[in-house]
């Protein structure tokens, strides 16, 4: 609010035709990039950038504080988002790779990281049709794991790192996605490609192994792929993402004596439901549909619905599917994880993009996936050449490249308070990457 104190910094020419060059670049306009540097005679080089989307960046500064100076957006707000993009971390996220191993014959599409009684669990779902629920033996309380990352066993039984506890019934398709209930640890929900959503509630998982475990709940939800399923933050509910151009609310009917819930809510869309993901305070849900420029931001209170452009410009132009979404731990930020090689940032519930981040790479037919680690300094995301690109938040560049998988990474889960990483691909892989300090180059 006192703008008197701060100095006025001039930009030359040469640095404002840098920022244009690096725009272009990052934009792919090729052509204009071409003539730019022909005319201008500064050509892009890579590592005189401190950041990516330079341009932008400044862009929405301005933009940001004309808005702050208009009371148009909350002045709070805007101080806690500009200080989680641009205050510094402790420099600490999983970057080595310390286990990969086979536990199935079939890819792991989801996997989902739980701390349950003193123990470390990974619950996973595939192309195997079940879920399946792993003890992981030590290997995130030792500090002094080999980087072997060779294993290659395909039968759990014979397994270094995991345990196998618990495993379902098959569904009658691929599961998609699975989700842990917030409120009660044993009670895992999974949708799958058959259109169904099933829930299934343990008994235990530190007593003798539980096999073929029936649902205790299930429905046939959609009558396509159901992409994700994911608990409401009380466990009262749960909502739906499909394929077959819609999303559903179901509420957990209190009065029956067996687990049951009732549609309550449907949205319909244009096109597949690519993207869900719900608020951390667990008041909004958010959809993203493929040939959709707006994303779909839901009250889960009232039921309305908030339609936010994603475009800058705020045209109409779909020129991305919005794939993935993750808000970031606080909820100020959300990530879009995109199928045009590109990972926005954008303020929750606001249309202002903070940042591009570049550096992976996919396409209309890839399923990519971008998160956060637990201290929201840094940005996880993976490529279709089989690598996981890390960014930090506050430079926005690149920090990390992760090798260890021989096929397209499919999921990503982080521990919630150590800086551990579980990946899954369709190399039939589960791997693990811990933090480990990089040697400093002479």
């Amino acid at each position: 609010k006192n703008l008197t104190n701060i100095p006025l910094l001039i930009m030359d020419n040469k640095s404002i035709v840098k920022l244009l060059v690096q725009y272009l670049k990052e934009q792919g306009f090729s052509k204009s990039l071409k003539s730019l540097e022909e005319e201008s005679g500064v050509k892009f080089v890579d590592q005189i950038y401190e950041k990516s989307s330079e341009l932008q960046n400044i862009i929405n500064d301005y933009h940001s504080m004309k808005l702050a100076l208009d009371n148009t957006i909350d002045d709070e707000s805007l101080i806690t988002t500009d200080l989680e993009m641009k205050t510094e971390g402790d420099g600490i996220v999983a970057n080595t790779l310390i286990s990969s191993e086979s536990l199935t014959s079939l890819p792991t599409i989801s996997i989902k990281y739980l701390r349950y009684e003193d123990n470390d669990y990974i619950i996973t779902g595939g192309a195997y049709k079940q879920v399946n629920v792993y003890r992981i033996n030590n290997k995130l309380n030792n500090d002094d794991n080999n980087e072997s990352g060779n294993n290659n066993n395909n039968n759990n039984d014979e397994s270094e790192t995991y345990d196998l506890v618990a495993s379902t019934t098959s569904h009658d398709g691929a599961i998609l996605s699975i989700d842990i209930n917030p409120t009660n640890p044993l009670q895992i929900i999974a949708s799958s490609m058959d259109g169904y959503v099933k829930i299934y509630t343990f008994e235990s998982f530190s007593s003798s192994v539980q096999t073929n475990v029936i649902p205790s709940y299930s429905v046939l939800a959609h009558e396509k792929y159901v992409i994700h399923a994911r608990w409401l933050l009380d466990g009262s509910g749960f909502v739906t993402a499909s394929y077959d151009h819609s999303s559903c609310l179901y509420i957990k009917n209190n009065n029956e004596e067996e687990l049951s819930f009732k549609l309550k809510k449907t949205w319909n869309y244009g096109g597949n439901v690519e993207s869900l993901e719900l608020t951390p305070d667990g008041n909004t849900l958010i959809l993203g549909v493929r040939q959709d420029n707006y994303l779909n931001y839901i009250d889960l209170l009232t039921l309305d619905v908030k339609r936010i452009n994603m475009n800058k410009l705020g045209d109409d132009h779909v020129s991305f599917t919005p794939m993935h979404l993750k808000c970031s731990p606080s909820g100020n930020l959300l990530l879009i994880q995109t199928d045009k090689d590109r990972i926005m940032i954008m303020r929750t519930q606001t249309p202002i993009i903070l940042s591009n981040l570049y550096g992976t790479k996919s396409d209309v037919y890839s399923v990519p996936k971008a998160i956060w680690d637990n201290s929201g300094k840094f940005i996880i995301g993976t490529s279709q050449d089989y690598s996981i690109k890390i960014w930090n938040v506050v430079t926005q560049k690149a920090d990390y490249t992760l090798l260890g998988h021989k096929g397209v990474v499919r999921d990503l889960a982080y521990h919630p308070t150590k800086p551990y990483l579980f990946t899954t691909s369709f190399d039939k892989k589960i791997n693990i990457y811990t933090f480990k300090a990089q040697e400093e180059e002479e």
